[in-house]
């Protein structure tokens, strides 16, 4: 699968965050890149902050973003940084885009559709140029038709654009990549990026541009009222036979949404037309508007739920037709929500990832639909309230063997949350002469023995395989619980991965890994044994690792996909 590396110039305008946003929302891969290059001519003091504000990101995602800074004596559209950005490139292909300008949502997942296993090809596509025309309009090499914003260039065909001060040194440098490259090049239809974005009910329009069939004009998508064109009112032909997917992420940026992520990119894949309610954008911008008012509201969660999830009904319509609203967790999702979605008539579905430890509220939830068709993580849940079981399931495009990172390196980890048990049993083990990591959000005292293993960063799920290879030992501790059945995502993960995985015991565990025996510990003491023991064992680990991934090929989110539209009663989708 090819990766990217984009080359961001920058002068720290106040758009570069937005540009920022439009990146690391991709469907990464581990292997892409984000390469920015501040240009500090006649600014070496920094005087719009530039490094700490993409110091803000690259701490989120430390093995996608590189910062650099570069003088080249002058100004010129970034070129100078680009060439400075191009030895620092290593993955397949080069992209370019500047500090105001945006790739619509799910460019990557496109440009990676059409590469496919063509690594020596280079792919243009189309994007809106800052005087509102899209550009290119034929599929040729023109002057002033095509912009250097436009290409996917595989990396040994791209050379430094010329030094030369005028308009068209990166038209002159397209020719030269696509001549490097000795073939004709793939022209996309779609516009993947968009110069100088508007900004649409307070965000960034992002999800790209549609043209109407009848005035043959260009509307912003997200412009569109009941698909209709807002230059001559007529309806935009959708009828493709592809569902549309209502997709409402959860609010937390981390742990479920690595599952939403999952869920969404297993729908693109299938073929779905998917339009993304982003709850944890709105609540970022519902909390600051509610925090700046003479009383600080921000902390009333109800409040902010019911604001971050009014909006849906328009933003429904705005989509139609949609076939069905998916709801990942819900728990944020404001139940205002849901009426209007039943009083619009729209099958809605819910994908519970709490069971069973929040049976309660999600059963409360789903009451506030007429005809919520849930899903669940757990057997138990399932059974208990006639859900559809949706086993957990794993990415192959994230979770797979990778090399091990030389300073991740370690005997054991565990990524997670250090919930109180979880604390509580990890004090108890002897760590000594064991190189422990622990990644995630662990509140310990300073007294405790594992506060010297905490590394402070979360760890996202598109890097997380690179952790797992450069552990001896993947430590998993289930939330506790007697009425758990089913195993939790870090099973399925690590497992796919080529991981080793030292768990608690689960009913579940039979189940998923086909009735082998998977390395389980009773208690703390036990755990210590356990782990002593496998370190020990270099081949046996080898071999339990290679069983389990096995087990699990087809423990997939394409597999829970298509289970979910055989309960909806939709078309059965197979991947594109």
């Amino acid at each position: 699968m090819a990766t990217f590396a984009v080359i961001m110039a920058t002068i720290g305008r106040e758009t570069m965050e937005a540009t920022l946003d439009s990146i690391v929302s991709q469907s990464l891969e581990p292997g892409d890149q984000l390469i920015v290059v501040r240009d500090s001519y006649m600014d070496h003091d920094d005087r719009h902050d530039v490094r700490r504000r993409v110091g803000t990101y690259a701490e989120r995602y430390s093995n996608l973003i590189h910062y650099h800074e570069h003088d080249a004596g002058f100004h010129w559209y970034g070129v100078p940084q680009f060439n400075f950005g191009l030895p620092h490139v290593k993955a397949d292909f080069v992209l370019s885009i500047g500090d105001d300008d945006v790739y619509c949502d799910g460019t990557w997942s496109v440009l990676r559709q059409a590469i496919g296993e063509d690594l020596d090809r280079v792919v243009l596509f189309r994007f809106v140029a800052p005087w509102r025309e899209i550009l290119w309009d034929k599929p040729q090499m023109v002057r002033s038709r095509i912009s250097g914003q436009c290409i996917a260039a595989p990396r040994d065909a791209v050379g430094f654009m010329g030094d030369g001060q005028y308009v068209e040194v990166d038209f002159e440098w397209m020719e030269a990549v696509i001549k490097k490259s000795g073939r004709d090049p793939q022209w996309l239809n779609q516009v993947l990026s968009i110069a100088r974005p508007e900004i649409r009910d307070g965000k960034v329009a992002t999800l790209g541009i549609a043209t109407c069939q009848y005035c043959d004009r260009q509307v912003f998508r997200e412009d569109l009222i009941g698909n209709c064109c807002i230059h001559c009112s007529e309806r935009l032909d959708v009828k493709d036979g592809q569902p549309r997917i209502l997709f409402v992420w959860p609010a937390a940026e981390i742990s479920v949404s690595d599952v939403a992520r999952g869920y969404r990119n297993a729908l693109e894949q299938a073929g779905c037309h998917v339009f993304d309610f982003k709850m944890h954008n709105r609540f970022k911008y519902h909390a600051a508007a509610l925090a700046a008012g003479s009383v600080d509201r921000s902390h009333d969660l109800d409040l902010l739920a019911r604001e971050a999830t009014d909006g849906i009904a328009a933003f429904a319509l705005r989509h139609a037709p949609i076939d069905v609203a998916l709801i990942v967790s819900g728990m944020a999702f404001h139940p205002d929500g849901l009426v209007l979605l039943d009083r619009l008539g729209i099958k809605t579905a819910a994908i519970f990832t709490e069971s069973p430890y929040d049976d309660v509220a999600q059963t409360r939830f789903a009451r506030y639909h007429s005809s919520l068709v849930c899903g669940t993580n757990d057997a138990g849940s399932a059974a208990r309230y006639g859900w559809i079981y949706l086993p957990p399931a794993y990415d192959p495009a994230i979770h797979k063997p990778v090399r091990p990172i030389e300073d991740a390196r370690c005997d054991v980890v565990v990524v997670g949350t250090g919930w109180r048990e979880r604390i509580e049993l990890l004090e108890q083990v002897d760590w000594t002469g064991i190189a422990l990591r622990l990644y995630g959000h662990w509140l310990v005292t300073d007294a405790s023995p594992l506060r010297p293993y905490i590394f402070p960063s979360n760890v996202h799920n598109e890097h997380i395989a690179h952790v797992y290879a450069s552990a001896k030992i993947c430590l998993n501790i289930h939330r506790a619980g007697a009425e758990g059945r089913s195993v939790n995502p870090r099973c399925i993960e690590v497992a796919a991965c080529g991981g080793f995985l030292l768990t608690d015991h689960r009913a579940g565990l039979e189940e998923t890994f086909k009735g082998m025996q998977v390395p389980v510990f009773s208690d703390s003491d036990d755990l210590g044994i356990q782990i002593r023991r496998w370190l020990k064992d270099d081949e046996g680990r080898r071999l339990v690792a290679q069983n389990m991934r096995l087990a699990v090929q087809k423990e997939t989110f394409d597999a829970r996909v298509t289970t979910l539209f055989e309960h909806l009663n939709l078309a059965a989708m197979t991947r594109s």
